[in-house]
C-alpha cells in the first residue's frame, strides 16, 4: 500500500470440510465487512492436503463472487492446520539475532523428527513481562512444504496475492486474546475438528504449547452410524438435529455423546497433566483456569457441562465476534449460530499486512 501504511487481509481459512473467509477492515477497532461458510464435498481435503486444487479454487472463486469482494490489490492470511505443523516452544541463550539464528539452526534436527528439506521454517522470540537476562523463549515452526506450496498454487490462481500464512494455533490465540482482554494464568483453547482437536495452551496471553487430540466430530458420527445401521451422512444429520434442540431425546445418541466427551476428557486430561510435569512448562504453571471451545464440533451437545463437572473451571464457547463491530445487515442469530466456526478465520482476519 501507498506511504508504507498497514492494509487489512482477507482471511481464508481452508478446513477439512468448509471454507470460511473474513474481512475485517480497520487497524484498532475492528468492523466486519464480510463474511462466507461453504461446506466442501468430501475428500477434497485430506490430511491438511487438497486432493483437488482446481475445484477448491473454483468454490473460493464462487464465494468472492457471491460476496462482492475485489481482487485487485488483496491480499490473504491463510492459515494451516495442525497435521501440516510442527511447533515447538523452547528456551535459548538470549543472544543477538544472528546468533540466535545460528542456535535454532543447530537444534533443528534433534526436535523436528522428519527430513528437514521438507519443511519452511520460522521462529519468534516469545517477549513476557518475566524473561530473563540469561535466556529467551522462542517458538519454532517448521510448515510441510508440499501443503504449503499447494494451498498458495490455489490462492493465487484465484487472484489473490499472500500476505501472511499463519497456523491454527496462533490464529485461535491472537482472536482469543482479541475478544478477551488481560488473560492471567493458564487457558486452553480445544479446537474441535472433524477427524481430530487442537489443544492450544496459552499462559498470560502469551501462546506456549500445544498437542492434537485424535477425537473429532466424526468420531461420534461414526459410532451413532455402527449403533443405528444408517450411513455415515444419515448419522450426521440425526446428530446434528439432536444437538440442536436441549429437548431432543435419544438414548442411543444420547450414549454415543456421553461415551465420546468422557475419552474426549480423558485425552484432554493426559495432555494436560503432561504439559504440567513436563520441561515444556518453562512458565511454571500448576493449574489451568479456563477451558474455551471452538470449532464445529464445539457445541455438540452435554459437552461443555463433561468439560466443567472434570475439571471445575470456566468451560465456554469462544465467541470471535465479541469484540467486532458487526453491522445490521448481519442477523444476530446467524452470528451466533457459526461463531464456532469461525475462530481461526476471525484471528487471520486481525493480521495486517505492510507493504
Amino acid at each position: 500500500m501507498f506511504f508504507g501504511l498497514k492494509d487489512s487481509l482477507l482471511a481464508i481459512d481452508i478446513g477439512t470440510n468448509s471454507i470460511k473467509i473474513m474481512d475485517l477492515p480497520g487497524k484498532n477497532s475492528k468492523k466486519l465487512k464480510s463474511m462466507g461458510y461453504e461446506v466442501l464435498p468430501k475428500g477434497l481435503i485430506e490430511n491438511g492436503v487438497i486432493t483437488d486444487p482446481d475445484q477448491v479454487t473454483q468454490i473460493l472463486k464462487d464465494m468472492v463472487k457471491r460476496l462482492g469482494i475485489r481482487k485487485l490489490g488483496k491480499e490473504v492470511s491463510l492459515s494451516l492446520s495442525g497435521n501440516a505443523t510442527i511447533i515447538k516452544t523452547l528456551k535459548f541463550p538470549n543472544k543477538s539475532d544472528f546468533e540466535l539464528a545460528d542456535l535454532i539452526e543447530s537444534e533443528l534436527e534433534q526436535h523436528f523428527q522428519i527430513d528437514l528439506k521438507e519443511l519452511y521454517f520460522s521462529w519468534h522470540i516469545q517477549r513476557t513481562e518475566s524473561d530473563s537476562e540469561e535466556e529467551v523463549v522462542v517458538i519454532i515452526v517448521g510448515a510441510k512444504k508440499d501443503i504449503v506450496d499447494r494451498n498458495i498454487e490455489v490462492i493465487k490462481d484465484v487472484g489473490f496475492g499472500i500476505g501472511i500464512i499463519d497456523c491454527d494455533i496462533f490464529a485461535t490465540s491472537n482472536i482469543l486474546n482479541y475478544s478477551y482482554e488481560n488473560l492471567t494464568g493458564l487457558h486452553l483453547i480445544l479446537n474441535i475438528g472433524e477427524f481430530g482437536s487442537q489443544i492450544s495452551f496459552i499462559g498470560d496471553s502469551n501462546f506456549i504449547y500445544s498437542r492434537e487430540i485424535p477425537i473429532g466430530g466424526s468420531m461420534y458420527t461414526q459410532k451413532i452410524a455402527s449403533l443405528k445401521s444408517v450411513d455415515f451422512d444419515k448419522a450426521e444429520n440425526l446428530k446434528i438435529e439432536f444437538c440442536k434442540n436441549p429437548q431432543n431425546k435419544d438414548e442411543t445418541i444420547d450414549k454415543v455423546l456421553s461415551e465420546v466427551h468422557d475419552e474426549l476428557v480423558h485425552e484432554l486430561n493426559t495432555n494436560v497433566q503432561f504439559y504440567l510435569d513436563s520441561e515444556e512448562n518453562i512458565y511454571n504453571f500448576n493449574k489451568i483456569d479456563a477451558i474455551y471451545l471452538t470449532g464445529g464440533g464445539s457445541l455438540t451437545k452435554g459437552l461443555t457441562k463433561n468439560l466443567k463437572d472434570y475439571f471445575n473451571v470456566p468451560i465456554e464457547v469462544l465467541n470471535p465476534f465479541k469484540n467486532i463491530k458487526v453491522p445490521s445487515k448481519f442477523p444476530q442469530e446467524s452470528i451466533d449460530n457459526q461463531k464456532n466456526y469461525f475462530g481461526v478465520v476471525a484471528g487471520l482476519a486481525l493480521r495486517m499486512s505492510e507493504s
